[in-house]
């Protein structure tokens, strides 16, 4: 990929940001002016600044919880990815129980898990119960998506709204 396409994509990308948090900015800015009007530029610097910070405080801490609960969802998967390798290269009967046993907790409908994750964990109690010695090369290949998943919840592109529906 030529370099200009990679500095047209940044530049594209900080755009799609700067439009989302300053537009909402100034879009909540214009429906203030109509309650309340502004009488200098000041005024609306100061307006636009407050709801550029307002938008922000609330953008991050939702989308923090969201992106926390998705890196929750990859730790526990991970883990459990991890000792159902264990139970394949071991087959103790404690491993699988508790496996079993954290299965069912997470399998719940009340338990908060998207589908991709639910049906992580249905692969996992198929693999349980016919542990075979290939399943730890198809555990190895998940782990590393888990690993890829809990550090892309964090990536601070999911801070954007519109960024997070077009990436």
């Amino acid at each position: 990929m030529k370099t200009i396409n990679l500095i047209v994509k940044y530049v594209y990308q900080i755009f799609l940001y700067l439009l989302e948090t300053l537009g909402i900015s100034i879009l909540c800015t214009i429906i203030v002016n109509k309650i309340a009007p502004i009488d200098n530029i000041f005024d609306f610097l100061e307006r636009v600044t407050f709801f550029y910070a307002l938008y922000q405080i609330i953008i991050y801490n939702v989308l923090q919880q969201i992106n926390d609960v998705k890196r929750d969802e990859c730790l526990a998967l991970s883990t459990m990815y991890k000792l159902t390798k264990l139970y394949i290269e071991t087959k103790s009967t404690t491993i699988k129980n508790d496996i079993l046993s954290k299965l069912q907790y997470q399998l719940k409908p009340s338990t908060f898990n998207d589908n991709k994750i639910r049906t992580e964990y249905l692969n996992i109690k198929n693999i349980v119960e016919n542990p075979q010695k290939q399943y730890i090369d198809i555990i190895n290949y998940k782990l590393i998506y888990c690993e890829q998943w809990m550090e892309e919840a964090v990536l601070n592109w999911k801070y954007s709204i519109i960024l997070r529906l077009l990436k």
